[in-house]
This record gives C-alpha cells, structure tokens and sequence, in this order.
C-alpha cells in the first residue's frame, strides 16, 4: 500500500511540475513537440500521464529548462540547476 500511495504521488507531482515548466517558459504542448520531435497529442499524452515519457527527453527537458531531474520528479524544490552545482 504505502508504494502505491508514494508511486502516485511522485507521479502525480512529475506531471505537474512539466505542466508548470511548459507554461512558466510560455510554451504550448506543440513547441515541446517540436523539441522532443514528436507530436503535440504524444507530448500530451506524457503530461497527462497517458503514456509514459522516456527518460531520455526528460533529460533533453530538464536541460532545456535548466532544472534538475529531481525537481522534476517532485524530489528537490530547488528549480534552479546552477544551484546543484555550487
């Protein structure tokens, strides 16, 4: 039970936080589309939780928005990746 509860809630947060990062860079599903080079209704499908993102374009998102994985994932708050680094 608790691994379920704690599944969903991670996966809930990721979903959130790549929602919130598109629309904090002011961006639609199809300019995500377009820099992951899949369609708008697929790149939907992730954020919805539809289908299941790859990891290798959350790391081509998570260096497009200049964050790390983890804040993806709802497991650090820090934003910022310059932050991880010092």
């Amino acid at each position: 039970m608790f691994f379920d509860s704690l599944y969903y809630e991670v996966l809930l947060m990721y979903l959130r936080r790549l929602k919130d990062l598109r629309e904090d860079h002011d961006m639609t599903q199809q300019n995500v589309g377009d820099i992951l080079h899949c369609n708008r209704k697929v790149y939907g499908r992730y954020e919805r939780g539809q289908a299941e993102i790859p990891a290798s374009m959350l790391v081509i998102l998570a260096k497009y928005y200049r964050v790390n994985l983890d804040y993806i994932y709802g497991l650090s708050d820090i934003k910022d990746i310059d932050r991880w680094n010092k």
